[in-house]
Parts: C-alpha cells; structure tokens; sequence
C-alpha cells in the first residue's frame, strides 16, 4: 500500500497512514517519520504549545519541557530503552522540530500533569480515559483485543497508523503524529491496548512513559516476553497494559512501586477502564476516589464514567463472549458510555478505536477514528 515513500497515504476513512523500514535502525525509523509526517507534526506541536502555554504562559512552559528533558526521565528512556531515546531524537531531526518538542508529543501524560502542577501547585490526571476488552480461548474463534481511546480533542486530526518493517517481524502501530509508540498487533498476533488508572501512584519525574511502554511490548513474541519486559522497566504515569497473543491475554496493573498480572484464570475474558481492579498501590484523588472507592459526583457518576464503563463493558462481553467477532466489538466500542462524549464536562471524547486480531495465522488490525456511532473501520494486516 505505501512502501517506504515520502508521502503518507489517507485511509478510506480519513487516518493517515505510512510504511516505514525498521532495517536500518532506530533513529532512521524516527527520521522516516519524521519527514513523511513533517508537516502534521509542526502542526501538532503548534497546536500542543498554544494550549499549555494558554495555562502557563510561553516563557514558563519553555522551562518545564527543558527541565524535563534533562531529568530523569531521559535518563531512564536512554538506560531501559535506547532505542526510543534514538528514535525520538530522529523524530525531531527528520521533522524540523526540537528535541524538546519531540518529547513533548511522546510524553502524552507526563507533559500535562507537570503543566497542571506548575500552574496549581499540585498534580492532576491527565491524559487518555480508555475502555479495553480481551476476549481469549474460544472454540474456532481467534483472540481479540479492542479498545476505544479516549482523549482531549486537541488530537483530533492527528490520528496516525504507521507499520514498522523489521527483518523479523512488523508491527501496526496507531497513535498521534509525532510519536513512537501506540495501540496495535504485530505479525506475531500479539496486541497491546493501554488504560490510564487515575487512582494509583506514579512516578513523577522519571519513569518510562507510556507511548515507550507500548512500543516496547508490541516488539515482543508473546504475552509472556511481555510480561518480563514489565518486570524491567520503571513505569512512570500509572496504567493498565493488556496484551493479547494467539494463546491468551494478560493484563498489566502497572504503578509506581509495583506490577500486578491480572489473568483470564475463570472467565474467557479481561476489561479494564480507568479505575484499579486488583492493586493496591493506591492513592486518593480528591473529588474522584478514595483508594479503591469512586467519589460520585451529584448525578451519581464516577470521574469519566470509568465504572459505569466498566460495568456495561463486562456486561456484554460476558453475555456474547463464546461468539464474540469483529464486528460484535465494534457494536462494544459503539454502545454510550463506552464510546464517549464528554467534551463539555471534561473535554474528553473517543479518538481512536482499534480490533486487534491475534491469531498466529491471520493477525489483523481493524482501525477508526472519531466518535460517530457509525464510524468506518478498515482492515490492515501483514
């Protein structure tokens, strides 16, 4: 479809889409990007820079990315995943932005919060609220692992799917423009999704972020090499990782100050929103929970309908999951809350949806962009 060229390709419905060579290293592979993508990431740079310095102001915000970038989260990134800090730096050189602009689009949640904080005197939560659902084990049926993304709409239009092509295998990798990690399946039929979790301890100032996370776990072979990658790396906004492979699927509470595996033992599936499962590396969030219990707001909702969503999605994945097909999760990712529209209340709306389809035979990857009930989804695999 897009062989290693100059120019991006717009899906059938309206994502951008590029094939990149994954054979000649790292800092290539952000450099492709880099250049193909140049004039969207300038745009998405422009577009994160109004917004953050709208809160703080220029001057200040130009302090936080330059003391982020020589804390210790570019010491983490350069000691757990070399890689990245390589391709990041590609990104930047291929594109025409600074190093420090390039670390502003991948740290996604880290950048918001150390706005907030400098802008309050305190943290926030920031970043995506997600719904993911796995579905594992089934007669005839291949594994499945789909999720809505949900984010502020200042990245709507900057949706990007791109494939890496590695001398052993490829991946599909969906994200925003600018970035090196993302949501998607390999050839292998392994697939990764992420969730926020608003009520956990993070890291602030190091740790790896999330963007790196899922990158990193999309290049491994199996539920299992993914989970000693887990083991490894020092996490740094708190999040649930669920992987799927051919065989089975696996969910990864990750925090500050520990890993919790979360397995398909009972039931053929696993759901996870916003909200912690079984850690207990808690925190309270003033206004949204206390440790494990959600503080309802005066219609009886929890912060970003994450219970609710919760609730609805194990409701129909338990009543169908023995069927359950592609198109059976996009009616999932389709039903209200679960496909969210909380741009008024707290600027949040679903950007990306994606089907990952494990199977060692036929792995795929079904994608969409927007929040439209109807939204077209296109299928890419290897």
């Amino acid at each position: 479809m897009n062989q290693y060229t100059d120019q991006y390709t717009v899906l059938e419905n309206g994502i951008y889409y590029a094939e990149l060579d994954g054979t000649k290293g790292y800092y290539e592979i952000g450099r492709q990007n880099g250049r193909i993508f140049s004039d969207l990431i300038k745009q998405n740079v422009s577009v994160m820079r109004k917004i953050y310095g709208e809160t703080i102001g220029q001057e200040r915000l130009e302090g936080v990315l330059e003391k982020m970038l020589n804390s210790q989260y570019t010491a983490d990134l350069k000691e757990h995943m070399p890689s990245l800090y390589d391709e990041m730096r590609g990104i930047a050189d291929g594109s025409g932005i600074s190093l420090k602009e390039a670390f502003m689009l991948n740290y996604l949640e880290e950048i918001p919060n150390a706005v907030i904080a400098e802008s309050a005197g305190e943290t926030g939560s920031a970043g995506g609220k997600c719904t993911a659902a796995a579905v594992v084990n089934r007669r005839d049926k291949s594994n499945l692992l789909f999720q809505n993304m949900d984010f502020t709409d200042a990245y709507e239009g900057f949706q990007v799917l791109y494939k890496i092509n590695f001398s052993d295998k490829s991946l599909l990798v969906y994200g925003f423009v600018g970035q090196f990690g993302g949501i998607g399946v390999n050839s292998r039929g392994l697939g990764v999704t992420i969730n926020v979790i608003v009520n956990v301890a993070s890291n602030t100032g190091k740790g790896i972020p999330s963007t790196a996370v899922t990158r990193m776990l999309l290049e491994q072979d199996s539920a299992e090499d993914c989970a000693g990658l887990m083991e490894r790396i020092p996490i740094s906004t708190g999040g649930s990782y669920t992987v799927a492979d051919p065989n089975t699927a696996v969910c990864f509470e990750a925090s500050a100050n520990k890993i919790v595996r979360i397995d398909p033992t009972d039931r053929q599936y696993i759901i996870h929103t916003n909200h912690a499962v079984r850690t207990d590396d808690l925190i309270d969030v003033p206004g949204e929970f206390n440790g494990m219990e959600p503080i309802c707001d005066e219609k009886g909702r929890s912060v970003v309908l994450t219970c609710e969503r919760y609730a609805l999605a194990e409701r129909m994945v338990k009543s169908m999951y023995a069927e359950l097909d592609v198109e059976e999760a996009s009616g999932i990712l389709s039903t209200e809350p679960i496909l969210l529209h909380l741009e008024e209340e707290f600027g949040l709306s679903t950007l990306q949806s994606v089907i990952n389809q494990c199977s060692e035979e036929e792995p795929a990857l079904y994608v969409a962009k927007g929040r439209e009930t109807g939204r077209k989804y296109v299928r890419l695999g290897f």
